[in-house]
C-alpha cells in the first residue's frame, strides 16, 4: 500500500510542476487537459470471442472497452493547487486533489474521504532520488564488456565532434564531383558517391584517430564488437593501421559506385533521392511563408531497381498495395499558421497552428502507423480563450483503421478552489504504521469504493449490469 500511495503522489507531483509556468498576470484562471479514448469494440470484441472461444468473454471484452470509450479524464493545473478527475458520461466517478503548504504536499480523494496524504518536500526529494537510481539501474552498465560511465559517454559525444567537422569539411570539398544542371522549374543535382570516397573519409578519420589518444578506448569498444580483439592479441591501433590500408587498397582501385544522390530544388521545395538498386531514401520539403512540410520516405525493394524514375514507379505500387513483398517506411510532419489580424498590437491578435506528423510503415502487405495531430489558438495579448487540441492514432495494421485514439483537450478556466483539509485526518503514506495502514485501507474499502461503484452504476448502467452479471457465479457453481 505504501509504495502504491508514493506513486500516486509522484504521479500528482507533475501537476505543481506544471503549475510553475503558469500566468501570475492571471491568476484566476487554471489550465484543463480534458483526454478521452477510443478503442475500436468491433475488432476488440471479435478478437476476445476469436482467442477465448467464449461468447462470456466477448461480452465482458465489449463491456470494458464501452467503459473506457466513455471514461472522461480532467487535469486541472492551477498555480497553488490540481486536480486529477475521472468520469463518465458526464458524471464524476473519483477526485484527487493536490494543494501545498509550501512544506509539503497534500492529497485528499473521495476515494479516501476522511483522510489527507501529506508527503514533505524532503521526501519528495528522496522519491525523486529513488526514481533517478531506478532509471539509472535499467541502463546497462556495460558496452561491449566494457563499463562505462555517464560522465564517459559524455566525453565520448564531445570528443567526436572534430571528426565531425572533418567529414562536413570533405563533403564540402567533393560537391565539386555534383553535376549541377539549371532549369526552368529550378536545379538539378546528381552526385555519385564511389568507393574513392570512402577511401578519403576513411583516411582522414583514421588518420586523425592515430593520434587522439582520447578517443582510442571509445573507439577500441566499438572494434570490439566486430574483432575478437582478445583472441588476436590486438589493440585498437591494430585496427586504425589496418583500417589505413584498406583505404589505400581502395584509392589504388578502379572507383565502384555505391550510391547516387539525386535532388531537385525549386522555389517552393525540395526533392532529394539517396539510392542504389536495392533501396531508396527520399526526403521532400515544401515550404511558403506561413507552412512548411517535410516527408522522408525509406524503401526497401525485393528486386533490383534500374533508376529514378523505376523507384518512383516502386513507391506507387508500395503505396497502392499492388507491392506487397517491399517495405516501405515513411515519416511525414507538416505545420501551418495563419493570424487573425495583420495588426500585432491589435488586442484580439491571435496565432493558429497546425502541426501533422505520422510514422507509417507497410510491409507484407500490412499498414501500420503513428500518427498526431495539433491544433492551437494562442492570444498573444490575452490567453484566456487559448484552445490546444491533440490528436493520437495507433493502427498496428490489424485493421483499416486506429485501433487506438487519444484525443486531448487543452483549455483555460476558472481556477478552482483549493481542495480542504478540513475535518480530515492528516496521514503521511511513507511513515505510517500498520494501525494507520489498516484504518486507511478500510476507509478506501468501505467508503471511496463503494462511491466508485455507485457513480459507475448511475453513469453506466448496461456495462455495470453486464459486468456484475458476469461476475454473479453460474447455477452449475453455485450448486456447487
Amino acid at each position: 500500500m505504501k509504495k502504491l500511495l508514493a506513486l500516486l503522489l509522484a504521479v500528482m507531483m507533475a501537476l505543481g510542476c506544471v503549475s510553475a509556468l503558469a500566468e501570475e498576470e492571471a491568476p484566476a484562471l487554471a489550465t484543463n487537459m480534458n483526454v478521452k479514448l477510443n478503442l475500436d469494440a468491433n475488432f476488440v470484441t471479435m478478437y476476445a470471442a476469436m482467442m477465448a472461444q467464449d461468447e462470456t468473454t466477448a461480452q465482458a471484452a465489449a463491456a470494458l472497452v464501452s467503459i473506457l470509450n466513455k471514461l472522461d479524464i480532467n487535469v486541472v493545473d492551477e498555480l497553488d493547487c490540481g486536480y486529477l478527475i475521472l468520469g463518465a458520461n458526464g458524471t464524476t466517478l473519483a477526485t484527487i486533489g493536490l494543494t501545498t503548504d509550501g512544506e509539503g504536499l497534500y492529497a485528499v480523494s473521495d476515494l479516501f474521504p476522511h483522510y489527507a496524504l501529506h508527503v514533505t518536500l524532503e521526501e519528495i526529494q528522496a522519491l525523486v532520488e529513488m526514481a533517478k537510481q531506478a532509471a539509472a539501474s535499467n541502463m546497462p552498465a556495460q558496452i561491449g564488456g566494457v563499463e562505462i560511465s555517464p560522465e564517459q559517454i559524455a566525453e565520448a559525444v564531445n570528443g567526436v565532434t572534430p571528426y565531425v567537422e572533418d567529414l562536413m569539411g570533405y563533403i564540402e570539398t567533393v560537391t565539386e564531383d555534383a553535376v549541377i544542371e539549371e532549369t526552368e522549374e529550378g536545379e538539378h543535382m546528381i552526385f555519385k558517391l564511389t568507393t574513392h570516397h570512402v577511401a578519403d573519409i576513411l583516411n582522414l578519420l583514421l588518420t586523425r584517430l592515430s593520434t587522439d589518444e582520447a578517443m582510442k578506448p571509445y573507439a577500441e569498444i566499438v572494434l570490439r564488437q566486430m574483432v575478437d580483439l582478445d583472441a588476436l592479441q590486438k589493440d585498437v591501433n591494430w585496427g586504425i593501421e589496418r583500417g589505413l590500408v584498406k583505404a589505400a587498397e581502395m584509392a589504388a582501385a578502379p572507383a565502384q559506385e555505391i550510391v547516387t544522390v539525386e535532388s531537385w530544388t525549386t522555389e517552393d521545395g525540395s526533392d532529394t533521392y539517396i539510392y542504389d538498386a536495392n533501396a531508396l531514401i527520399k526526403v521532400s520539403t515544401g515550404w511558403t511563408d506561413l507552412a512548411n512540410a517535410t516527408i522522408v520516405t525509406a524503401i526497401a525493394a525485393t528486386e533490383p531497381v534500374a533508376d529514378i524514375d523505376a523507384w518512383e514507379a516502386k513507391f506507387n505500387a508500395i503505396a497502392s498495395g499492388e507491392d506487397q513483398a517491399s517495405t516501405m517506411i515513411e515519416f511525414s510532419m507538416l505545420t501551418a499558421s495563419e493570424y487573425s489580424t495583420e495588426d500585432w498590437s491589435d488586442p484580439s491578435f491571435a496565432m493558429t497552428m497546425n502541426m501533422q506528423c505520422a510514422f507509417e510503415v507497410l510491409a507484407q502487405g500490412m499498414h501500420m502507423s503513428l500518427t498526431a495531430n495539433v491544433n492551437s489558438v494562442h492570444g498573444v495579448w490575452d490567453s484566456a480563450n487559448d484552445v490546444t487540441e491533440v490528436t493520437v492514432g495507433i493502427n498496428p495494421g490489424l485493421t483499416g483503421a486506429d485501433l487506438l485514439t487519444i484525443k486531448a483537450l487543452v483549455t483555460s478556466i476558472e481556477a478552482p478552489a483549493a481542495p480542504s483539509l478540513e475535518g480530515l485526518t492528516v496521514i503521511d503514506p511513507l511513515t505510517m504504521d500498520e494501525e494507520t495502514s489498516a484504518a486507511f485501507s478500510a476507509d478506501v474499502m468501505n467508503y471511496g469504493l463503494a462511491t466508485v461503484l455507485t457513480a459507475a452504476q448511475q453513469a453506466l448502467p448496461e456495462e455495470f449490469a453486464t459486468i456484475m452479471q458476469l461476475a454473479m457465479p453460474s447455477e452449475a457453481e453455485a450448486a456447487e
